[in-house]
């Protein structure tokens, strides 16, 4: 069984960054979440320029569904494929009100958004009856909620310390000395 801490490696990860870098960002986030799409368009970025592009930091982004149409979406993330899968995230993400809210079936919008990755419908419904990632993804997070006290998304771990608020400046008082 797990005996890491949160920022141990775990099936399933997707890791943005330096992989040695002495300094590890977790993020849990669930696709459907308002308050994931918020963080995503307005601090994740800042992440990126400041400190993902610039080796200062491990990202790593773990699927924390919330709902069953959150879980779709993480399970077409990940079926994708390793490249394209925080493309699908990040367009998920950044197109949550049109896809999730704008459609009268919110499928449909996941469905558009994996067509750009790539997936046809019919490879949509091989992924989303794949019961072996369903049952991954699901443990990832019954362990997010069991290890590490996960109970909301966004939720974000600096250096294995879950932060608040979920500022930019707040991430950059936890990170070990960063040099300019």
């Amino acid at each position: 069984s797990f005996t890491g801490n949160v920022s141990a490696e775990i099936p399933g990860d997707h890791v943005l960054g330096l992989y040695n870098s002495k300094n590890t960002i977790v993020e849990y986030a669930s696709l459907t979440c308002p308050h994931c799409a918020i963080f995503h368009g307005e601090v994740f970025p800042k992440i990126k320029s400041e400190l993902i592009d610039k080796g200062k930091v491990k990202y790593i982004f773990r699927d924390f569904p919330i709902d069953p149409l959150a879980m779709a979406g993480s399970m077409i993330a990940h079926c994708s494929g390793d490249s394209k899968y925080f493309g699908v995230i990040d367009v998920l993400l950044k197109t949550q009100d049109e896809w999730l809210f704008d459609n009268e079936n919110p499928y449909n919008g996941l469905l558009k958004v994996a067509r750009l990755a790539g997936l046809s419908e019919e490879n949509v419904k091989v992924c989303l009856s794949d019961s072996e990632l369903f049952s991954m993804i699901e443990g990832n997070q019954k362990l997010a909620s069991s290890r590490f006290g996960v109970n909301a998304t966004p939720a974000i771990f600096v250096n294995n310390k879950k932060i608040s608020p979920l500022d930019f400046d707040t991430i950059m008082a936890e990170l070990s000395a960063i040099d300019d």
